[in-house]
């Protein structure tokens, strides 16, 4: 017996009489795009998880010395790597991790603000 079902691709939601218990796509199109969609959250998922934020025996001196440079853009990774003496993939780590702390840190200090603000109320 047909069945009235709710699409199960987010964003798309519309109401569809599955002629099969097992259908959860209105068409063909969302089922892909749905597909699309976990694929490219699993890759990014992957990703984030290769991209491990390093904090060994040379991330302060290069935080101190280097980040905020390398961040406007005044120094290249390469030239810090050689300057540090050692490869560029970990400066990359250590700038991931760079930029992990500094939105860490300015979280912080806005729910601090906003705890202040809070308690003058």
């Amino acid at each position: 017996m047909a069945e009235r079902k709710t699409c199960a691709n987010p964003g798309c939601e519309r109401k569809f009489t599955a002629k099969h218990n097992n259908k959860k796509y209105c068409t063909v199109q969302c089922s892909r795009k749905a597909q699309h969609k976990r694929s490219k959250a699993k890759k990014q998922k992957v990703f984030t998880s290769q991209m491990t934020a390093t904090r060994g025996e040379y991330y302060e001196d290069y935080v101190k010395n280097f980040a905020p440079e390398v961040q406007e853009g005044l120094i290249q990774k390469q030239v810090v790597a050689e300057l540090i003496g050692v490869d560029k993939s970990l400066i990359t780590k250590m700038h991931e991790a760079y930029l992990i702390d500094k939105d860490n840190l300015e979280k912080t200090k806005k729910n601090g603000q906003h705890q202040k603000k809070q308690l003058n109320l």
